[in-house]
């Protein structure tokens, strides 16, 4: 049952109240950005939940995921953009999917 519960019912749950979580908020709240960070760390809490494997625990990588899941937000907020880096994304036509796709990877890898 636990098994079950961690594999399905955790993803599943995250899913229900991060929606329910994100319309309550859009509904109440004018600020950009706490929900724009509310929804980063929906999608990252995500990716770690659907991660079946927790097998390293090296710091140094979880901590450059983290740097980089920090650093992603805040130029998806506008607030860190290097030019080199603008161009890339936008070479790449890196949109807000493809940020928010980031966000979930970067969940999923934390554990890997």
């Amino acid at each position: 049952m636990n098994k079950a519960f961690n594999k399905y019912g955790l993803p599943l749950l995250i899913v229900i109240i991060g929606g329910w979580l994100i319309r309550l908020l859009n509904q109440y709240l004018n600020n950009g950005v706490i929900l724009t960070v509310i929804i980063a760390l929906l999608l990252f809490a995500f990716g770690i939940s659907i991660q079946p494997k927790r097998r390293y625990k090296t710091w140094l990588k979880k901590l450059l995921i983290a740097f980089i899941f920090i650093y992603l937000i805040l130029f998806d907020l506008g607030y860190f953009r290097f030019r080199f880096l603008v161009q890339v994304f936008d070479w790449l036509a890196i949109e807000q999917l493809e940020f928010n796709l980031l966000y979930l990877f970067l969940g999923w890898l934390f554990f890997d």
